[in-house]
């Protein structure tokens, strides 16, 4: 068989695979979702400050409401409904939202890979977001994660291909949804970036609106409640899988873990701050050696989830572009040091995605180490391998040429 017929077989073959996978996965996680009586726990909260916005009282007057304002003003409209009747669709639009992530960061990368490539980044991209614990959770308690997911994909996107205006406002979207996305604005900051006075105006305009119109639609008091919330919300008896959660949650009686390590206050404090120290490191180097544009500003989102005092387990699906990133990386490392890199982050999904934790507010020492050692090795990992990549690491330029140099 000659081979280019053998490779247009191979692409039908993986399309229809990761066609296949998504429908499949896509059908599994609905129905576990919605046939579940414990499921929405998060969007019976957001559901009940909509009724506050739509009777016209203070959204933070609903118990454990601890986001945004624009979040429940835009699902006022359902306010009326029980959450019997909304989750169906919530879990719908979470579960497009999942898939819509990975169609465009591979819209992203399509020009600079190859036909095989394509549906196979589609297939990875798929199955370690639905075939995932994380993922479970975002869409058992009834999270916007995934929707979050996809408007921050959307503006590294904008932002690599040039629109750098339209990346700011989408990563303003991302911060008025769910606050710590503003985080994003440093990929803007780092080393190289294009449109970066564009970017930062799109995004101010965006959070001042919003500002703006929650004061004139709820009053001066919604927008102090919702950064006092903000502030607040740093704190939660939930394990935190980052630099502050390994102290905090090994090294204390502080209740989130079943039995900490030792209660140990030195420890506790030494563990933060070596811990600390080593994602600083990773942040700057993030930020000085970006590497290819596209996944810097994944390396960046890593290392500040790393940084947070609350990281949930549900922020693991943040990163998962950064997995699908290390399969197109082949033209910008030799051979050995991509084969490293995409394998400690394939490995890293393997451990740290696909290990059960258990209940949120009570993990064992096992699962809770388990998983974020994984998620800091992927990181170190990712963002190591970035740095190495000098001739690319102060260009965002994409590289279209049908010729040599595309993966796959």
């Amino acid at each position: 068989m000659p081979a280019r017929a053998f490779r247009d077989i191979a692409v039908v073959a993986l399309w229809t695979l990761a066609l296949l996978a998504a429908g499949i996965l896509s059908a599994v996680r609905f129905h576990a979702t919605v046939v579940d009586p414990t499921s929405g726990i998060d969007l019976h909260v957001f559901l009940t400050a909509a009724q506050q916005v739509a009777s016209g009282g203070d959204p933070y007057d609903a118990k454990d409401y601890v986001y945004s304002p624009l979040l429940a003003v835009l699902l006022a409209p359902f306010s009326g409904s029980t959450l019997t009747r909304v989750i169906p669709a919530w879990t719908a639009i979470s579960i497009a939202a999942s898939i819509g992530t990975v169609a465009v960061v591979l819209a992203l990368v399509w020009s600079r890979i190859g036909r095989v490539m394509r549906p196979t980044l589609a297939l990875v991209g798929v199955v370690t977001t639905l075939w995932s614990y994380p993922a479970t959770f975002v869409l058992w308690f009834g999270q916007v994660d995934f929707i979050v997911s996809l408007i921050i994909a959307v503006s590294v996107a904008s932002g690599v291909a040039g629109r750098a205006a339209w990346s700011g406002v989408m990563a303003g979207v991302a911060a008025a949804a769910k606050s710590w996305p503003g985080a994003e604005v440093l990929w803007y900051l780092r080393r190289g970036a294009q449109g970066r006075r564009r970017s930062l105006v799109g995004f101010v305009v965006v959070v001042a609106a919003v500002a703006v119109l929650t004061c004139v639609g709820l009053g001066t008091s919604a927008l102090r409640e919702w950064i006092a919330v903000t502030v607040g919300a740093r704190s939660q008896p939930l394990s935190s899988f980052s630099a502050w959660g390994v102290g905090r949650d090994l090294f204390s009686d502080s209740g989130v873990l079943a039995t900490p390590v030792a209660v140990s206050p030195a420890m506790r404090l030494g563990a933060t701050l070596v811990v600390t120290a080593g994602v600083v490191a990773l942040l700057v180097l993030a930020m000085r050696r970006p590497g290819d544009a596209a996944l810097a500003a994944w390396n960046i989102l890593g290392c500040v989830l790393l940084l947070m005092p609350v990281s949930h387990l549900t922020y693991r699906v943040y990163l998962l572009p950064m997995i699908w990133l290390w399969l197109v990386q082949r033209d910008r490392l030799p051979r050995a040091e991509w084969l490293t890199a995409l394998g400690i982050v394939g490995v890293s999904w393997l451990v740290g995605y696909r290990t059960a934790t258990g209940d949120p507010g009570h993990v064992t020492v096992g699962p809770f180490v388990t998983v974020l050692a994984a998620n800091l090795l992927m990181v170190t990992a990712s963002v190591i391998g970035a740095s190495r990549m000098v001739d690319m690491r102060c260009s965002d330029t994409r590289v279209s040429s049908d010729g040599a140099g595309r993966v796959g």
